[in-house]
């Protein structure tokens, strides 16, 4: 029993509708949508959306939003008194943003995450090598690595790579079709 909750904006819309094609699987017909709420995510409470989907009953609230609505989604579950798990995107898995909202967070929070967020699970190999290397950089400079910091390191490194290969005078076609036919990495 599914409760989703997603704002009117493009990301919204996509995930609406990538909701709706999962749903339709085979696999799937034992999950259950209870209801579908949505919000403008310039709306500073959403409180009326959240009674609707706390009288369905969901065993679990899917908040697709980020930033700020997504702190209203929080508070608003708060104030409502569901007290249930909430999941949502990992563009929210940043630390100044959690702890921010604190005191109303609900007991089980849960984010789908890249493994540059977690080492947990990951095998030996390649992955946990370039796993501990992220971590460790960052702890060696004192920072908590969390959603932000993870978009720019493949990216840099990637670059880094195609300088490395091409030298500091490699034209952008160069970088380009080196990162286009980059494969493995």
């Amino acid at each position: 029993r599914v409760a989703f909750l997603t704002t009117t904006d493009a990301t919204g819309q996509t995930y609406d509708r990538a909701f709706d094609y999962y749903s339709s699987l085979p696999e799937n017909r034992s999950i259950v949508t209870v209801a579908h709420e949505h919000f403008n995510g310039n709306d500073i409470s959403v409180v009326a959306q959240l009674e609707h989907i706390k009288g369905a009953k969901p065993d679990v609230l899917v908040a697709v939003c980020s930033g700020t609505p997504f702190g209203a989604v929080l508070h608003g579950a708060f104030d409502t008194g569901i007290n249930l798990p909430i999941a949502s995107l990992s563009s929210n898995m940043t630390f100044a943003q959690m702890d921010q909202y604190k005191s109303f967070l609900p007991a089980t929070l849960v984010f789908s995450g890249p493994r540059s967020m977690s080492r947990v699970g990951t095998l030996p190999g390649p992955v946990r090598e370039a796993q501990n290397l992220y971590f460790n950089s960052f702890k060696t400079a004192g920072i908590r690595p969390d959603s932000g910091n993870n978009l720019a390191w493949d990216s840099t490194w990637i670059t880094i790579d195609a300088l490395r290969r091409f030298g500091v005078k490699a034209t952008a076609d160069q970088v380009r079709d080196y990162i286009d036919n980059l494969h493995g990495w």
